[in-house]
């Protein structure tokens, strides 16, 4: 709580003011007593005061208005949330006990639910994806006042939340896992968050026997001494990859190298050994980057040649497709041979890629066998005698501490499988990170990176994260490895909580604003941004875990073991100060002014030295100064003046205890870490309910006919119990939490619903290692309201209304579902809800109907389907049997006979054989080689005229046979002229129309004849010539569309002149009229007559 003591003046009554929770006040509680504060630093801190219902026989002003949810301002203090007060009556008077709790209590409203996986405690560029970010939506009216600057982009691991609040949350898992400390402004509402490895400020207060203290007492603790400590993150991640010594374990044995415990010769040798070990220290770290670095590039180089593998399988389909092809001569063999040119080039890229395997792999043996040669050089043991290192031996005090958000957790995703892309000529670019580089001794650039942001850009491949370490490797030749592990980002536009990335190649430039570190010497350069550009190179991104992700942190881990252990190698010291009342003192109000809650101050001890504690908290109680108290840290190390942010954080309570807590850190290290979480907390549990009934007072055990019951009684009231209790009486064993409102277990006899007894345990959670028994059923309340069930009795087990699925790290799901059916593939198989399958995603599934589905290959001995069997394509290798065959438009290939139709027979060629033995062959080209005889029936013939017969048929064996065929043959000969004979004598000439037709010329303009007779002349034209019509002859213009009527009109043309001669006379007949022209004439008696006047004469008569 943040508290400005300028402002304060104990000596005055203190000013209490009711406020609504949206800071309007109410009024002033001015006859309040008994007030009393209790102001902590890194604790909720407390205000208690009581309230008289009545004053000189008239109600207290707001006394009504004083209930839970309201806001106490106690005036230049701070403010304090009302909660639950207690009004007591005796019939006389009645008083309102109250208790407040500084403002930041708020946080306890609202729980913050994390799933496992790797987060950024703040960063003000970029807040929303941090755990401060995270609470600030939940707590909208809080803000950041300051975040100590080396706590930005501090990433740390977490497993999930679990139902806590914040503020437990931030008591029990931030502070412990970030080294931070969180501080609250009640006025403003205002967060603070300071680095406990930050020296925070030391104030101008000085305590000592002179002035204000009046008692010390001081406690040696060298029982707690540890000299080689082993350091362990959770799921077997530990230091040994970056620890010098290759072990798990860190020595420091400073405290002890002094002549009163060793000789100056052993003491030059603990000095030289601790100097090689710290020489080696960046050379170690800067190879196991290089190891990380290339241990990277192998699963960059692994992924690339997945890749190749699969375009070289897709080849090998395409040939045996083409192969198939070319046997229907759908395809040519230069298609064949361009794909195996492809097959051969793709193979070759395998073979340099394996090889390129080979030699990185060599590599990263000939970087561990540098590391090992390091480990020798650092081992404690090298530098002593057999019998020196006997001695130091027996100082080395081992312990081990396991810190369990050092992990490299494995990704809740599902989707974690890597991809590989080529990266020609993408450019990386990394801003507002550490950027570390050093140059080793082959004149290779590295880099080392921690925080920031990166972004990329390539064909296919858009990444932009935020970074939690990365390393990059640069040298002469341009040879480039990058790899960096990641948190919250977005890969294509898709969001992922951490992943890793690696690029491994060579690279055209690398830039940065790194300039070197004159503090050492200019060995190590530092800046904040670095970009590089990619010449040929290919990129890997996953989101499981890699080796890189674990060794980065590991680093982080051996940097936190290595500050554990300067602390803990020293000797420990517990004080307590007894201090007069400064605060109300006229001549020590520079110090009240200076006052600092979680600040440094000065304590002199008798000997002269000066120690800085930290002030811890302040109890005014306003009406009794004389209880004035003030808390100092009272724990300091013999290391400097020894007192530890972190050891605030150690003793600091939250509001509802967690179950981990450490001996010096935020957990205690178990078997390496290999603890299920199952099995940590029951352990925990367990050890916690034992330690609080070792460490119990108040109990209170009554025993009477109604039972047995074990209480507890409340340490601020003594008549009254806590609400946890046990009661024992009818052959069972109860427990409440809630002073009997409820029982939440039970141990023994029970009722059943249908009234008999059974024994048992009825409890909200049963936690352990076995559950044994006959019968087991598990019921749960679904999302919409329904149940699910879960059965095993001795009949078997069932599932009712639920699904269940079943998953692997390797995103596969499968799925058994009563009301979508069974499913195998890709996680996730339901598209929107539990009742569709996801096609995309599944590849196999069989829904409620019975209808299979399945996109791989099926394989089986035997089988039947009555319904159709839809395929793209498919191999048979025994018997196909079916009723039809039909082409690809619907029609059968078969005959009603089920024989196929020869439309659908395209031979090139026939072979029939009678065992092993051809009796007739027919090739493609047409010949017949035929081993047997050809029998033809009655009225078969056999057209021998476009044969070329090359000798008599040699199956004929003697004379009379050759007689009978050659017959056989004239007669079919003969058959023929008498046909032609037939058709001759039903249409020969006369002689007339021979000699006509042989005076007869015809030309393709003219034709020429003596006489055309019962001919059809139509369309065209008639010149020169007679129409001999004999009896009843006639022209007409030809037949009418019906091919049979003839036509009614006929056009004679002439330029000079028609002749019409008729010896026994003429008739003109139209049923419609005859138009004649005037200049038509004709011949009467010899003399031409003009027709025209001829009719009009006979008209006018």
């Amino acid at each position: 709580m943040v508290v400005d003591f300028a402002k304060v003046n104990v000596k005055e009554q203190p000013l209490l003011i009711l406020q609504n929770m949206d800071d309007t006040p109410i009024g002033v509680l001015k006859y309040a007593f008994n007030v009393e504060a209790d102001l902590c630093y890194n604790e909720v801190s407390t205000l208690s005061f009581e309230l008289p219902g009545y004053v000189d026989g008239k109600q207290t002003p707001n006394y009504e208005k004083v209930v839970g949810m309201r806001i106490i301002d106690l005036k230049d203090y701070g403010r304090f949330l009302l909660v639950d007060p207690k009004t007591e009556s005796d019939g006389v008077r009645e008083v309102k006990s109250c208790t407040a709790y500084s403002l930041e209590y708020e946080f306890t409203f609202k729980k913050l639910v994390l799933t496992a996986g790797t987060y950024n405690l703040w960063n003000p560029i970029a807040p929303n994806d941090t755990i401060i970010g995270m609470i600030l939506d939940l707590m909208p009216s809080w803000k950041i006042g300051q975040v100590d600057a080396t706590l930005i982009d501090k990433y740390r691991t977490f497993d999930d939340s679990g139902d806590q609040n914040i503020y437990n949350f931030i008591k029990s898992d931030l502070q412990e896992s970030y080294g931070c400390v969180f501080d609250f402004d009640t006025y403003n509402r205002l967060i603070y968050v300071r680095d406990i490895a930050n020296e925070p400020e030391t104030t101008p207060v000085l305590f000592s026997m002179d002035n204000l203290i009046k008692e010390v007492s001081v406690e040696e603790d060298t029982e707690s001494i540890v000299t080689q400590l082993s350091v362990y993150g959770a799921d077997n991640v530990d230091i040994r990859s970056v620890n010098p010594m290759g072990t798990t374990s860190l020595i420091n044995l400073d405290y002890f190298m002094t002549h009163d415990y060793f000789s100056q010769d052993i003491i030059n040798k603990y000095n030289d050994w601790k100097e090689t070990f710290q020489s080696y220290q960046r050379s170690y770290f800067n190879l196991t980057v290089e190891e990380a670095l290339k241990t990277a590039q192998l699963l960059t180089e692994q992924a690339a040649i997945t890749t190749l593998e699969g375009e070289l399988k897709s080849l090998e389909n395409i040939q045996a497709t083409t192969i198939q092809a070319i046997a229907q001569e759908l395809k040519s063999q230069s298609d064949l041979n361009k794909v195996n040119q492809d097959i051969s080039a793709k193979k070759s890229e395998i073979t340099a890629k394996q090889n390129k395997l080979e030699d990185i792999q060599a590599e990263v043996d000939e970087l561990d066998e540098k590391m090992q040669a390091i480990n020798e050089k650092t081992k404690l043991s090298a530098f002593f005698t057999e019998d020196e290192y006997k001695i130091i031996d027996r100082y080395l005090k081992e312990d081990s501490i396991s810190e369990d958000s050092f992990v490299a957790i494995e990704v809740d995703s599902f989707d974690s499988a890597g991809e590989s892309i080529p990266a020609t000529g993408s450019i990386f670019n990394i801003m507002d990170a550490t950027v570390t580089k050093v140059t080793n001794e082959a004149g290779k650039d590295i880099y080392s990176i921690v925080g920031g942001k990166i972004g990329c850009s390539t064909s296919g491949f858009v990444l932009n994260a935020d970074i939690i370490r990365a390393s990059l490797d640069f040298d002469e030749t341009h040879d480039l490895l990058f790899t960096a592990r990641l948190s919250a980002g977005t890969l294509n536009g898709e969001t992922f909580p951490s992943g890793c990335v690696s690029v491994a190649g060579t690279g055209s430039t690398v830039t940065s604003n790194v300039v070197p570190d004159s503090s050492v010497g200019g060995a190590i350069e530092e800046g904040s941004t670095i970009s590089f550009k990619i010449g040929d190179a290919d990129l890997y991104f996953t989101r499981s875990t890699t080796e890189y992700e674990k060794r980065a942190v590991e680093w982080d881990l051996l940097d936190y073991g290595m500050e554990l252990m300067e602390r803990v190698s020293y000797p420990s010291y517990t004080c307590s100060l007894d201090l007069a009342n400064f605060l109300a003192m006229s001549e020590f109000e520079p110090f009240k002014n200076n006052l600092i809650l979680g600040s440094r101050l000065y304590w002199q001890k008798s000997s002269g030295e000066v120690m800085r504690p930290y002030l811890i908290s302040v109890r005014i109680p306003f009406e009794d100064l004389t209880g004035f108290e003030v808390e100092l840290s009272s724990k300091y190390y013999a290391n400097g003046d020894g007192f530890n942010y972190i050891d605030l954080i150690e003793d600091s309570n939250t509001a509802g205890k967690t179950l981990d807590s450490g001996k010096w850190t935020y957990s205690q290290f178990v078997n390496s870490g290999a603890e299920t979480s199952l099995s940590r907390f029951t352990k925990e549990a367990l050890d916690i309910a034992k330690n609080n009934i070792l460490s119990s007072s108040g109990q209170d055990i009554s025993w009477s006919e109604s039972g047995l019951r074990l209480r507890k009684r409340k340490e601020d009231n003594p008549e009254e119990y806590e609400p946890y209790e046990i009661w024992m009486n009818n052959g069972q064993i109860m427990f409440t939490t809630d002073n009997w409102a409820t029982a939440n277990l039970a141990i023994g006899q029970m009722k059943t619903e249908d009234g008999g007894i059974m024994s048992g345990v009825i409890a909200d959670s049963l936690i352990g290692k076995l559950l044994a028994g006959s019968s087991l059923i598990i019921e749960s309340a679904k999302k919409d309201g329904d149940i699910s069930v879960f059965r095993v009795d001795g009949s078997g087990a069932s599932l009712h209304n639920a699904i269940f699925d079943i998953y692997n790290g390797n995103q596969v799901q499968i799925t058994l579902n009563p009301y979508s059916g069974f499913a195998i593939g890709k996680y996730p198989l339901y598209s929107g809800d539990e009742y569709t399958i996801d096609e995309d995603n599944a590849s196999f599934w069989v829904d409620i109907n019975g209808n299979v589905h399945i996109k791989g290959t099926l394989e089986g001995c035997d089988g039947k389907f009555s319904g159709e069997l839809v395929a793209a394509s498919g191999r048979f290798k025994g018997v196909v049997q079916a009723s039809d065959y039909q082409d690809l438009n619907g029609r059968s290939m078969l005959t009603s006979s089920y024989k196929f139709s020869p439309t659908y027979l395209e031979l090139r060629g026939l072979t029939i054989s009678n065992g092993s033995k051809n009796t007739l062959v027919i090739d493609s080209a047409g010949n017949i080689t035929m081993d047997g005889n050809i029998t033809l029936g009655s009225g078969s013939r056999i057209n021998w005229n476009t044969v070329t017969q090359l000798g008599t048929n040699p199956q004929i064996s003697n004379l009379e046979d050759d007689m009978d065929y050659r017959l056989t043959r004239i007669n079919t000969q003969l058959d023929g002229v008498y046909e032609e004979i037939d058709w001759l004598s039903e249409n020969m000439w006369t002689e007339r129309e021979i000699r006509n037709i042989s005076s007869t010329v015809i030309t393709d303009e003219l034709v020429s004849a003596p006489n055309i007779k019962g001919a059809y002349i139509q369309g065209g034209t008639i010149q020169g010539c007679d129409f001999l019509f004999g009896d009843y002859g006639v022209i007409y213009d030809g037949y009418g569309s019906d091919g049979v009527s003839r036509t009614d009109l006929v056009y004679i043309e002439s330029t000079r002149g028609i002749a019409i001669v008729a010896d026994e006379g003429m008739a003109l007949r139209a049923g419609n009229g005859i138009w004649i022209p005037d200049d038509v004439h004709i011949m009467v008696n010899g003399d031409y007559v003009n027709l025209g006047s001829v009719i009009e004469d006979l008209l006018a008569k």
